[in-house]
């Protein structure tokens, strides 16, 4: 028996072995006159690599396991953002039951959230788009309750919101052309406070950003490199 397992040792360190004296490794382990000692030799005085713990360690998803199933919620941008990002609209036809619809702010979004009849534990991500409709105009508890409903209906998901379009582009609304950084990022600022990842390029400075433009190829990637 003891022979038998050294031969099985010298199958899987030494067949590939290029050594010539291979062939009477091998007879002596037959003959059971030699113990064998090939295989790579470990250098005792070799300094192993410490784990620096120090380090902060960035949670990657396994690109070869697909996100659990998220949805797009929001403005008219949401089909953009369905378009682009492996999130997707409840239903295509925009209404309360589907939680998108063009010209909506964060006010209607929240009572159709709250109008929501079911709690869905299925769903791990839901994206939002809001914001442009109403002028980045800051509104904290509203940006609150809306979380805390989101919570309730998709108990099991994380949230990310994606920054709407604004600058001296968006002329279809002078009001948006006028907008600042800084109002923007305090708009968001209230989202990423309750715990929401905020997508860090907004769709920004478009003329008309119901068109799908290369920036939507960029927010795609940002939001399926941060879905669960």
């Amino acid at each position: 028996m003891k022979n038998l397992l050294k031969f099985q040792e010298f199958l899987n360190e030494s067949i590939f072995d290029q050594n010539r004296d291979s062939l009477s490794t091998f007879g002596s382990i037959i003959s059971g006159k030699s113990s064998f000692t090939g295989g790579s030799t470990i250098n005792s005085n070799k300094e192993i690599p410490k784990n620096n713990s120090s380090q902060p360690k960035t949670p990657q998803r396994n690109p070869f396991t697909p996100p659990g199933k998220s949805i797009v919620i929001g403005d008219s941008l949401s089909p953009n953002i369905a378009k682009c990002s492996q999130a997707d609209l409840i239903d295509k036809n925009a209404g309360p039951s589907s939680l998108w619809k063009g010209g909506i702010a964060i006010k209607t979004l929240l009572d159709y959230v709250k109008s929501y009849g079911k709690s869905d534990s299925t769903v791990k991500n839901v994206v939002i788009s809001i914001g442009t409709n109403g002028i980045f105009a800051r509104s904290t508890d509203t940006v609150n309750k809306l979380v805390e409903e989101l919570k309730k209906k998709f108990p099991n998901a994380k949230l990310l919101v994606v920054k709407g379009t604004y600058g001296p582009k968006a002329t279809w609304s002078s009001a948006l052309t006028k907008v600042s950084q800084t109002t923007v990022d305090n708009y968001y600022s209230d989202f990423s406070n309750k715990g929401v990842f905020v997508v860090p390029t907004a769709i920004g400075n478009q003329k008309d950003a119901h068109n799908y433009t290369d920036i939507y190829t960029t927010i795609g990637k940002e939001i399926d490199d941060n879905l669960i």
